[in-house]
């Protein structure tokens, strides 16, 4: 597994999370460091929670599951030069 380079993290805002009551905004949340090819430790207030990525509609999250929603699609894959969105596969490079 390749780690995303930190330098990247905060460039992406989190859509929504939900850890283990009902989905939450990402307001304010951030990536801290990256655990394993899809799973992100979060920073969420003055907590910390381990997460995973899932490219999941709004509303349909699961426990300790997070979304990024880029250009009106949900990424499935994060690299250290693009993004990977939607169920097609495409990569956005940032």
């Amino acid at each position: 597994m390749a780690r995303l380079n930190k330098k990247h993290f905060d460039e992406f805002d989190i859509a929504s999370y939900r850890l283990t009551d009902a989905e939450q905004s990402g307001a304010g949340v951030k990536i801290v460091s990256q655990r394993a090819t899809k799973r992100f430790r979060l920073q969420i207030g003055t907590d910390f929670a381990v997460c995973t990525l899932v490219p999941k509609e709004a509303g349909t999250l699961g426990h300790n599951e997070f979304r990024i929603a880029v250009a009106g699609e949900n990424v499935s894959k994060i690299t250290n030069r693009s993004v990977t969105i939607g169920v097609d596969g495409s990569k956005i490079k940032y």
